[in-house]
């Protein structure tokens, strides 16, 4: 049943997120490195002038990721930035994307049966709702299992409901990718499972989350700590894994996601005094600290 896989299966042998732990009390900087053997560095004198002068700073010592952004959500302007437009492997953040779509497109009422189609992500050792065929949820559903537990057949079985097969709606991705000008994002499935045609970069994901908390079901969705879905008639409470929702004040979203090729990746949103801030971080081993210190650095900058 698939009650007892949601409560009882392989989910629960996937490491838990860990909790923030403290920020550091002092900043201080380090040469600037590379940015690894799987991103585009992308030279300096092609970036946009906000781009170019934040990232002609040293790199944080207090930022553990491989690449990180900040980015002022209402005016577009980015604060703080490292190899911000390198591209990376997103894991999970994918699954923005994926949500966008699904809240512009699907119907959240609307019941969906599960196919077999899930099984076969079964052997990828990674996060799951753990549904089974025949199975019925609805979009809304879906949904938060696929934001809040990171459901990887949460996100297969959505984009199969709203454009009839996986490869169809990589194709709705990818068009929506470029219409909002991210120019080095590729997808090339729903969930951010490694790929070797599936990217993007931490300037790209601030800007799609910035477009996407625009969206109030978004919002919503993205900040919810607890939901409870129902899944064939029978109800199971889920949480958020992201817990930087109770560990920084102010935190409204979005979603963390992990990956061998990846590492720890975060896109973190937090409003202060009405403003509001976007932190990315790719390729890290302690996402929750690194967004608490870019938020707090970004939002302790001036942005005239």
């Amino acid at each position: 049943m698939a009650g007892l896989l949601l409560a009882c299966g392989p989910a629960l042998a996937v490491p838990m997120p860990e909790q923030a732990p403290a920020v550091e009390a002092a900043l201080g900087t380090e040469a600037q490195g590379g940015g690894g053997a799987d991103s585009k560095v992308v030279s300096q004198t092609l970036l946009p002038p906000d781009v170019a002068k934040a990232e002609s700073q040293p790199k944080l010592t207090l930022v553990n990721g491989k690449a990180y952004l900040v980015m002022d959500a209402d005016t577009g302007k980015v604060l703080i930035s490292y190899h911000g437009m390198d591209r990376r492997a997103p894991a999970s953040l994918t699954k923005v994307m994926t949500a966008l779509l699904v809240l512009e497109r699907g119907r959240m009422e609307q019941v969906v049966t599960i196919d077999k189609d899930v099984e076969r992500l079964r052997d990828t050792d990674s996060t799951m709702l753990w549904v089974e065929p025949g199975d019925t949820m609805t979009v809304r559903d879906l949904l938060y299992g696929m934001m809040l537990m990171s459901g990887n057949d949460a996100a297969l079985v959505l984009a199969k409901h709203l454009a009839g097969s996986e490869a169809n709606f990589v194709e709705l991705m990818n068009k929506r990718a470029a219409e909002l000008g991210l120019k080095d994002t590729r997808f090339s499935n729903a969930h951010g499972l490694d790929s070797r045609n599936h990217y993007s970069s931490a300037h790209d994901l601030a800007r799609l989350s910035s477009y996407a908390m625009k969206n109030q079901a978004f919002r919503q969705l993205s900040a919810a700590q607890k939901a409870d879905i129902v899944i064939s008639g029978d109800v199971y409470p889920i949480r958020n894994y992201n817990s930087l929702l109770t560990a920084y004040q102010g935190t409204d979203g979005i979603k963390i996601g992990f990956t061998d090729a990846a590492g720890q990746t975060i896109a973190a949103s937090a409003t202060r005094d009405g403003r509001r801030l976007i932190a990315i971080v790719l390729g890290s081993d302690r996402r929750f600290n690194d967004a608490i210190n870019l938020l707090d650095l970004g939002f302790g900058l001036r942005t005239s």
